[in-house]
């Protein structure tokens, strides 16, 4: 479980917010920018992604999303938030209120996975089995 005292928006790096900022909720624009950075920097983003997500994923937030969304809707909401940038993040995390409901499955503009879709097709594995280049 998520350590909600110890954590702030701003314990991810500005480097991250920096590349979602610059691929505007567009997964396209995001799939080019990744695809320019080191097998390091594409994990670095997929697991800083994952640790802002995963914030968003217990209380006080599931008290403000729809009482029958699944785990997988849950994650679904929290990759949609943070893909909307810093300040958006940043106004959900001060006022739990704020975190949508629902979120449809697929949403344009939520930019999880794009990471792991660039990962596979430039590194030829999984982002998961990812290794420390030398």
């Amino acid at each position: 479980m998520a350590e909600h005292e110890s954590f702030e928006p701003t314990d991810i790096s500005a480097w991250f917010w920096d590349l979602i900022r610059r691929a505007d909720k567009d997964r396209e624009e995001l799939r080019g920018i990744l695809s320019t950075l080191s097998r390091d920097e594409v994990y670095r983003f997929h697991r800083e992604f994952e640790e802002a997500a995963v914030e968003l994923q217990a209380e006080p937030f599931l008290q403000y999303i729809d009482e029958d969304e699944s785990e997988d809707g849950v994650e679904d909401i929290a990759n949609w938030v943070v893909s909307q940038g810093f300040e958006h993040y940043q106004a959900v995390w001060r006022d739990p209120s704020l975190i949508p409901r629902h979120v449809d499955v697929g949403s344009a503009e939520d930019l999880y996975g794009v990471a792991g879709d660039v990962y596979a097709e430039r590194f030829s594995r999984p982002i998961g089995l990812h290794e420390e280049e030398p």
